[in-house]
């Protein structure tokens, strides 16, 4: 199980989407390729007219063993999830924490 929840919805502005639908594309491929199921939760839409200093912090939950390739590779992959757009941030882009957490699969329960 590979579990990834943002905190803000990049379906919306001022996030690329074209960026945004190969991402999670990308992910859904990734999960696929290392036999794994793969859930995502996005928070509140994120907007021109919102705060600009909020930050992404993003979860990577995961209950496989994933190597420290496979977490460059998810990196990249929700680094595209995360692309702003450059008229709107022009050159201060947010920060970006992505952190992975490591459970248990006796903790996971799929209904």
């Amino acid at each position: 199980m590979i579990g990834v929840i943002f905190n803000f919805d990049m379906r919306d502005e001022p996030y690329k989407q074209s960026e945004v639908n190969k991402g999670f594309n990308a992910l859904e491929n990734f999960a696929e390729s290392i036999n794994e199921k793969l859930f995502i939760t996005l928070g509140e839409p994120r907007s021109e007219l919102s705060n600009m200093t909020f930050e992404e912090y993003i979860i990577v939950q995961h209950s496989c063993n994933l190597t420290q390739e496979q977490k460059k590779e998810l990196v990249n992959i929700v680094a595209q999830i995360v692309t702003v757009k450059k008229t709107v941030y022009k050159n201060e882009q947010p920060d970006k924490l992505i952190l992975f957490q490591k459970i248990s699969p006796e903790d996971c329960f799929v209904l």
